[in-house]
């Protein structure tokens, strides 16, 4: 899975206006539970536990939602848990309701949260696969940190994407080693992606795992931004 991240001394990039549109912390409101197929049992959970819900609205009516973690949460797919350090949040479980996906709800309502939450450092994961989502959070100013994915010896790696310091940071905050190529693995199944004729496993796309796909190398555009110097004095000493 891609990990992204923005830090408060990155820029944001100007959205243009879309008519009707707001975006706020929600309360617990059946309307939301609704839209986020969510129980009451479950939602006062994630709240006990340190997760705040928000929701899009347009002209009034729910456009979409997520939710920040600030405290720990959990990556079911990666089997990864984790703390989050001081002055971060994790950002996680959003969709774009079907009526209104393509207006660009999704990139508004994460700089929404930006703007709206005390922090100074906000991560978000994309599957590969999930082009719309990979988008919105590009549109909304995330910047690529690497690839978080299974290790064949056990366990998850980041696989950097930017210049080791602000990918080492990302790697801090979810508790996991900085990997390289020859050993990284499908995100999904572990399968190992090594040596020059480099064959990955598909079932990103397809969900069953063939292991037979030649790994298509894309170009990526590399950030050279080194990690602020906040992580130094504030992220970089607290506990995972």
């Amino acid at each position: 899975m891609v990990l992204a991240a923005w830090w408060i001394t990155d820029s944001m990039p100007a959205l243009p206006p879309l008519d009707g549109f707001s975006a706020q912390r929600a309360s617990l409101s059946r309307q939301f539970m609704a839209i986020n197929r969510l129980t009451l049992a479950e939602s006062r959970r994630r709240m006990a536990e340190g997760h705040i819900p928000y929701i899009a609205r347009l002209h009034g009516a729910p456009a979409g939602y997520g939710w920040v973690a600030t405290d720990r949460a959990e990556i079911g797919e990666l089997d990864l848990r984790f703390s989050l350090p001081p002055h971060s949040r994790y950002l996680w479980d959003f969709a774009t309701l079907p009526q209104v996906q393509g207006l660009g709800v999704y990139p508004r309502l994460l700089q929404a949260i930006l703007q709206q939450e005390s922090a100074d450092a906000f991560f978000i994961l994309v599957a590969p696969e999930n082009l719309p989502s990979a988008e919105g959070v590009r549109r909304a100013g995330f910047r690529t940190l690497g690839e978080l994915l299974f290790r064949p010896q056990g366990g998850v790696g980041l696989l950097p994407h930017v210049p080791p310091e602000r990918a080492r940071a990302g790697a801090h905050v979810f508790g996991v080693p900085l990997i390289d190529q020859a050993r990284a693995g499908c995100w999904r199944c572990g399968s190992q992606v090594d040596g020059p004729s480099q064959v990955a496993c598909d079932c990103q796309m397809t969900g069953v795992c063939t292991c037979a796909v030649p790994v298509r190398h894309m170009a990526r555009a590399a950030n050279s931004a080194s990690a602020p110097n906040i992580w130094s004095d504030r992220v970089l000493k607290g506990s995972t």
